[in-house]
């Protein structure tokens, strides 16, 4: 739209200040060329310029280095333009200083020359057309924010609607009671330590919502109570190696993270006596808490929609902090989770 509007207003210009004809057809062509190479060409350096110095975060850098550049870039296709327009004129290529190659001063009238007046206009064309471009961008920007804004908050809902269905999934809970009721005749005693760590997790996932972060310390002891609820079912087809460093044991992540990558693990892999799933759960000196299991998929495909590791990138982001990083190199899958510094323990 920006660029029709300048083509019909030097179009029209051109049209009132001389009689149709050839030339008249070659001098709207020239413009017309000119326009959509200073708009395009200022497009292109402007938009451009904001990715490479995005990455360095330096704003006045980049304002110092993209206006000497596009005043120059427009003004050198003015010049060029005021030479063709003189060939096409006069039949021969030269460069004078014509009626445009004077500004007032005081009233006063400045001879600049062909040069000093394409980069003056030039200065003003470049600095108009960066100011309407960046308006757009910055609107644009917005939008796209408000958009992603409302799309987080849906996978938020939808997070916490599959959580609530996961605290009361009646498959795992059916599983558990079936193992407790074996237990229950064939070592009452153990039936009666199942009993009180099964009791420990459905609290945990009950109570789960209650707080958007938790200690990494807290989600280790309700994964341990979880993990003796999976070895109880699968015995020796399934094993667990923690290790945590204490430093880390105050970190924050969001509730129920770790189980749901244990519970994806058990998921997509086979439990066998003589090749058992190992799930690794470590930190690493990155800061970052990771999940690791061999591979050893099972035969019959697993529904699976992702969203399960697609809620716990959401919820990151929520949160403005790094993304998780998932890893498969068909022997091993990972995923690491940035651990959030939990501020009121630093500073207590």
């Amino acid at each position: 739209m920006l660029v029709c509007l300048f083509i019909l207003a030097a179009i029209l210009n051109e049209w009132f200040r001389e009689p149709f004809g050839l030339l008249l057809i070659q001098k709207i062509i020239l413009s017309f060329l000119t326009i959509v190479l200073v708009c395009e060409g200022s497009r292109f350096i402007i938009y451009h310029s904001r990715k490479i110095f995005s990455k360095i975060n330096n704003s006045w850098g980049r304002i110092l280095i993209l206006i000497p550049t596009g005043v120059l870039y427009v003004a050198f296709l003015l010049v060029l333009n005021a030479v063709i327009r003189y060939y096409l004129v006069h039949g021969e290529w030269k460069i004078t200083a014509d009626n445009d190659a004077h500004v007032f001063i005081n009233g006063t009238q400045v001879t600049i020359g062909l040069y000093g007046s394409s980069i003056f206009k030039g200065s003003m064309i470049f600095i108009s057309l960066m100011t309407v471009y960046e308006i757009v961008y910055y609107f644009a920007k917005l939008k796209q924010t408000e958009r992603d804004k409302e799309r987080l908050e849906k996978e938020k809902l939808q997070s916490e609607l599959d959580s609530l269905k996961q605290k009361v999934n009646p498959h795992f809970l059916f599983n558990s009671l079936n193992s407790l009721s074996s237990l229950i005749s064939e070592d009452p005693a153990q039936a009666e330590v199942f009993l009180d760590e099964m009791t420990k997790v459905y609290r945990y996932l009950l109570r789960n919502n209650e707080v958007e972060l938790a200690s990494l310390d807290t989600e280790l002891k309700f994964i341990k109570s979880y993990s003796h609820l999976l070895k109880t079912r699968y015995g020796d087809s399934i094993d667990f190696e923690i290790d945590v460093k204490d430093e880390y044991l105050s970190y924050l992540v969001p509730p129920l993270t770790l189980q749901l990558l244990v519970e994806n693990a058990v998921k997509h892999n086979k439990l066998l006596k003589h090749q058992p799933l190992v799930i690794q759960l470590r930190t690493n000196d990155n800061c970052k808490f990771v999940v690791a299991n061999n591979i050893q998929r099972k035969e019959i495909s697993v529904d699976s929609t992702g969203i399960g590791l697609k809620n716990i990138s959401s919820k990151y982001r929520l949160m403005n902090q790094p993304d998780i990083m998932i890893t498969d190199n068909n022997e091993v899958f990972s995923v690491s989770i940035p651990l959030i510094m939990n501020y009121k323990m630093e500073n207590a």
